[in-house]
C-alpha cells in the first residue's frame, strides 16, 4: 500500500482521470446528461424524463468509468515503460 510522506501529495503518487457531468433541460422531454473527459472529449450521453433521473444515471455512468480505470503509481507506469521494445 503507497502511503505519502508528510510533505507528498497524493496526485503525484496516482495519475487519475478527471470527468465532468453536465445536465442540460430539453424542452418537453426531459433532461439530457453528459461525461466529459478533461481533455473535453465527451465520453457518455443519454437522456431521462425527470432531473432527478438524469443525475442518477449519470452519477452512476461516471462510478462506473472510475471503477474500471486502473491508476498506477508512476514508478510501476515507469517499469511498465521500460520493458517496451
Amino acid at each position: 500500500m503507497l502511503v505519502p510522506e508528510e510533505d507528498d501529495d497524493w496526485s503525484a503518487l496516482i495519475d487519475l482521470p478527471t470527468y465532468e457531468i453536465v445536465l442540460k433541460p430539453r424542452r418537453r422531454t426531459g433532461w439530457r446528461w453528459q461525461v466529459f473527459a478533461d481533455s473535453g472529449q465527451l465520453v457518455m450521453q443519454s437522456r431521462a424524463e425527470s432531473r432527478a433521473a438524469a443525475r442518477y444515471q449519470s452519477a452512476r455512468a461516471l462510478f462506473l468509468l472510475l471503477s474500471t480505470a486502473r491508476p498506477q503509481p508512476p514508478s510501476e507506469r515507469r517499469r511498465v515503460d521500460a520493458k517496451l521494445p
